[in-house]
């Protein structure tokens, strides 16, 4: 995406020359594509003396998948700055949104050298983390970096927008099904709208493959993070399609009993709590089926590189596979309304 050489450029001729971090780098010897995801894609970075950074260049300045937000690698980079003291983030140290020298906004940040340990390994650790986040004191210099989430009135505007997306094929066999339920997704809001804001410093995309660990579990990918109710991280923690995308099966009764015991405490009634947390799940699952439409659309507008392109296609692609269903989409729908006949 970003050729290699640029970056050694970029380090060789160090055009921030008041920029006392990157003055202070040595040599770079190194630099290796590890990821990328559906707006970002990750470097790693390996100089002279061996010390290790990850460059996170953010090529698709789009919306997030459930507030709408625009993602920003700057509130990216602040987010971290906030977080750090809390040793639950990577720590980071430069960030650029000129593109004077690439195309893309990017920020430098701490490489965890992380084990190949997988959240189904250690839930309990996992939920120990999203814990240690809600706790985050919310002082007056978070609420200026953080947005609040989503309220139902937001949701039903960005419901809308997505619809307006995927209006040339608004005839398809999937597409026909948001238009014809949008107001069953409006009004299910209605019944939820405690659950829709909060006070807390929430992740938001709490995904299997967002959590690194060494020693203990790290929380990587925070530009869907926001001030609201800590009850949407548990929920996606019981969201069985984050797990089938990234482990290939789905969470066991075991799994998600441990996930709420280790949240809320070994004596707290699982069965309230978990009834609670999966009120959200339909909003989630219709905002995730709805967003693969919309991102598979709005990529054929994009003018990315076709390598890019492709990587991006088949991501979509895999994951529209799994998930994008019309008797999963039609399940999820029924769920909303049946709470809406109570």
């Amino acid at each position: 995406m970003i050729p290699i050489k640029q970056i050694k450029h970029f380090f060789a001729k160090q055009p921030h020359p008041k920029n006392t971090f990157l003055i202070g780098l040595p040599k770079l010897k190194v630099v290796k594509e590890i990821g990328k995801g559906l707006a970002n894609a990750n470097y790693l970075l390996t100089f002279k003396d061996g010390q290790k950074l990850i460059m996170r260049f953010n090529f698709w300045k789009d919306k997030d998948w459930y507030t709408g937000n625009v993602i920003s690698i700057k509130n990216e980079y602040q987010v971290l700055k906030f977080l750090e003291s809390y040793e639950i983030t990577p720590k980071v140290y430069f960030v650029d949104t000129s593109k004077k020298f690439f195309p893309f906004e990017f920020l430098i940040e701490e490489y965890i050298a992380h084990d190949s340990s997988k959240v189904d390994s250690d839930f309990s650790g996992v939920v120990e983390t999203v814990k240690k986040l809600h706790k985050v004191k919310v002082t007056k210099d978070a609420q200026k970096i953080f947005s609040i989430d989503a309220d139902e009135s937001r949701k039903s505007k960005l419901y809308n927008q997505r619809l307006k997306s995927i209006s040339s094929n608004k005839g398809g066999d999937i597409e026909k099904i948001f238009f014809e339920k949008k107001d069953i997704y409006r009004k299910y809001l209605a019944t939820v709208t405690d659950l829709l804001s909060g006070k807390s410093v929430i992740h938001h995309d709490p995904f299997p493959e967002n959590f690194l660990h060494k020693n203990h579990w790290y929380l990587v990918d925070w530009q869907t993070s926001v001030i609201g109710n800590p009850m949407h991280d548990v929920a996606y923690l019981l969201m069985d399609f984050i797990y089938q995308f990234t482990l290939g099966r789905k969470l066991t009764e075991d799994e998600k009993v441990l996930i709420l015991k280790t949240y809320f405490g070994k004596t707290a009634s699982t069965v309230k709590l978990r009834r609670e947390a999966e009120k959200l799940l339909p909003i989630y699952y219709i905002d995730l089926f709805l967003f693969l439409l919309y991102k598979n659309a709005e990529l054929k507008k994009q003018k990315f590189p076709k390598a890019l392109h492709r990587f991006l296609q088949k991501r979509l692609t895999l994951a529209i596979g799994i998930i994008l269903k019309k008797e999963e989409i039609l399940f999820w729908f029924r769920e909303m309304e049946m709470t809406l006949k109570k």
